[in-house]
């Protein structure tokens, strides 16, 4: 695992593993994400504020835990490469627009992610051909300093 989200609910409390399996990743330096549903982080854990869910839904939780994850320093190399590698392989239209919404969400694009989503702007015509979809991708890279090549 690079990362492990707890949700700290009063079952998680009460649990013999939960516990357990946070202190592991927190050994393993992993990256730890608590989100608090109902019960607050505590012991170990009670050094994060761990992320408020209350009022929100799960996809407003989970649009947070993929930002957090996906700027921190631990896990945003490995997030951007897996969602390339999504986008390269993406099997429709809407699935590039959706994963082009969260590529424009990372922090950085290195020369080598640069490199790999024009490949699957080339490559996949789901990508291709998808509205607006390679237009977007290169702008980003554009943004990042990933000049087109001549």
């Amino acid at each position: 695992m690079d990362t492990i989200v707890a949700l700290i609910t009063p079952d998680f409390i009460q649990s013999k593993w939960c516990d357990q399996e946070v202190g592991i990743a927190m050994g393993l330096g992993r990256l730890v994400v608590p989100v608090r549903m109902g019960a607050d982080p505590y012991g170990f854990l009670g050094k994060y504020q761990g992320l408020a869910s209350l009022g929100k839904t799960m996809d407003q939780v989970a649009s947070e835990v993929f930002s957090i994850v996906a700027i921190h320093d631990m896990t945003r190399l490995k997030v951007t490469s897996a969602l390339i590698e999504q986008i390269y392989s993406s099997s429709t239209f809407a699935e590039s627009k959706r994963l082009t919404d969260l590529l424009e969400r990372l922090p950085v694009i290195t020369s080598d992610h640069a490199r790999r989503l024009r490949q699957a702007v080339t490559d996949n015509w789901q990508v291709s051909d998808s509205f607006g979809v390679p237009k977007r991708i290169e702008s980003l890279l554009q943004k990042y300093g990933h000049k087109k090549p001549t």
